[in-house]
């Protein structure tokens, strides 16, 4: 027969068990800080957003999707995309993304976190999840981290997400605490329940920025759409979700929140 601290530790375990396979399955925000379908036909409101970048990035929201563009200009590379002014120490941003094939290799679609701009050519600072499509291969994704004036280094290393053909993404990047959380999966498929990368943030930890996308380019010349960015949603991780990513557990079971 079970002693009561038996069975008090036989109920926290199944309730414990019934939070992290049922309500918490999908949890990763409190609420979306904002979100942005691009349904108005804009990126002017409805969310606000801000461009940066170099001179020459191009935006264009007609299609009820955000295309954005980017043209090198000088050293290091081209660069361009836009955030909301939301400030937020842990972050999450998710999204539907389409890198383009035209503008080949060397260019790719980011979504970024903790993002503070730089006036002028800088890239500003802040981190990455970066997504292309590498020629005529496969497409691949890694987190990356910004430096004001210098190429952008790899913080998680580069995966292939879909092998030997061009695809659509989706993503979840999530940075809490000291650490940055990415999943990214072929779109139209279901969303896997483990992450690709987990990495402790580098030495210079960026605690505050934006959210936001754009797109990033070292190839001279490249005046083209880079990517393509839809269904753009962006907020703070519950506090929960924080303690089972923290140990693991969540790692293994969080699933995508199903929007009512």
């Amino acid at each position: 027969m079970l002693n009561h601290s038996g069975i008090w530790r036989h109920v926290c375990v199944a309730v414990i068990l019934l939070l992290v396979f049922g309500g918490l399955s999908y949890a990763d925000w409190t609420r979306p800080v904002w979100d942005d379908d691009f349904s108005d036909g804009n990126y002017t409101a409805n969310e606000t957003w801000t461009t940066f970048g170099s001179p020459g990035g191009s935006w264009d929201a007609s299609s009820n999707q955000f295309v954005i563009g980017a043209t090198y200009l000088a050293a290091p590379a081209g660069w361009a995309g836009a955030y909301v002014s939301v400030l937020e120490t842990d972050q999450g941003i998710r999204g539907w993304c389409a890198p383009h094939t035209t503008a080949g290799n060397g260019v790719a679609a980011i979504a970024v976190l903790n993002y503070t701009p730089t006036a002028g050519s800088g890239f500003g600072t802040g981190y990455a999840l970066s997504m292309t499509y590498n020629g005529s291969t496969n497409t691949v994704a890694s987190i990356q981290e910004i430096y004001d004036a210098a190429l952008p280094s790899e913080i998680g290393a580069e995966q292939t997400i879909v092998s030997g053909a061009h695809s659509a993404l989706e993503f979840r990047f999530l940075k809490m605490d000291s650490r940055l959380w990415g999943r990214v999966w072929q779109a139209g498929t279901a969303e896997p329940s483990t992450w690709n990368w987990s990495e402790l943030v580098p030495g210079t930890s960026y605690a505050t920025g934006y959210g936001g996308v754009g797109v990033f380019t070292q190839n001279p010349g490249v005046t083209a759409p880079v990517a393509t960015f839809d269904d753009i949603k962006y907020g703070t991780p519950e506090p929960t979700t924080m303690l089972l990513m923290a140990t693991g557990i969540g790692a293994l079971v969080l699933r995508r929140r199903r929007d009512s």
